[in-house]
């Protein structure tokens, strides 16, 4: 009966922490389109910038995570390895810093944009690669 007890405890902590971090994400995302749309004082070219990275950088991440998690939660006989679902996500966060990478000098995306790019997709692989963790 304790360990019901516990079980459901646990369940309810650990869905209020991923409700906090979901939430934190989240808001981190609006504030800073927020702060990139109101930084910009003559239309949108900063803004536009950074939109157009996200357009391009987000197939890329979701190349990286490709849903492992829900994958790795359901494998309760653990019939995978935390060394096998690591070097799975290395091998998917590479091919996605790849093409992106490929992608972004085959259209001729270059200074600011580039940079852009790079920065938002290093981020985004970032947090792919955290999420296997």
């Amino acid at each position: 009966m304790d360990n019901k007890v516990s079980e459901k405890k646990n369940l309810a902590n650990g869905a209020i922490w991923n409700t906090i971090g979901s939430l934190c994400y989240l808001s981190i995302l609006f504030l800073t389109n927020l702060i990139v749309a109101r930084w910009e004082k003559d239309g949108f070219g900063d803004a536009g910038v950074y939109t157009l990275a996200m357009k391009i950088v987000n197939p890329y991440a979701a190349l990286a995570l490709y849903g492992m998690r829900s994958f790795q939660v359901s494998d309760v006989n653990s019939k995978y390895t935390d060394k096998e679902y690591v070097l799975s996500r290395i091998a998917t966060t590479s091919a996605a810093f790849l093409g992106c990478i490929i992608y972004s000098i085959a259209t001729g995306r270059s200074g600011i944009l580039f940079l852009t790019i790079f920065a938002f997709l290093l981020y985004k692989l970032a947090e792919a690669f955290q999420d296997v963790y």
